[in-house]
């Protein structure tokens, strides 16, 4: 279940309604800098809840490796994803090893269209191309999705 939420006590009780209906929750950005959310995604895993930490991450090899090898140490989350080029996800799914962290790329954001990926610089591909083109590169690098 999606908590695309505006607070930590909003998202709490939703978890709460679900409870015995759903047990695997994301924590997108729009809940990410709530304040109390750390310890909001630390109740959820003591609860046995599976979280998946939509964060889209892109950033540079080594802090892409830091913030995963954080996401299985410290929240014990069970999906997260990323942005980027084949060697940001070899990085990312090099730090996730054989733990139990599933590992998704994002190809193109869902509300982009040609022109905007065009923009990008991405101008001979369409987007369906584009996505099947970065979803075969995510795989190759290790990515689970």
């Amino acid at each position: 279940m999606a908590l695309d939420l505006p607070s930590v006590a909003d998202a709490r009780k939703m978890v709460q309604d679900l409870d015995g209906v759903a047990g695997f929750f994301k924590i997108g950005l729009a809940l990410q800098l709530a304040s109390g959310v750390e310890e909001f995604i630390r109740s959820l895993i003591a609860e046995k809840k599976r979280v998946f930490l939509d964060y889209k991450y892109y950033d540079v090899p080594e802090t892409l490796r830091k913030a995963i090898s954080r996401a299985i140490r410290v929240w014990a989350c069970s999906f997260l994803t990323i942005h980027g080029s084949s060697s940001l996800m070899r990085a990312a799914a090099g730090a996730k090893g054989n733990r139990g962290l599933k590992l998704f790329c994002v190809t193109v954001l869902t509300a982009m269209d040609g022109d905007d990926i065009a923009e990008m610089g991405y101008t001979h591909h369409t987007v369906e191309q584009l996505v099947l083109f970065r979803a075969r590169k995510a795989l190759e690098a290790g990515c689970d999705g």
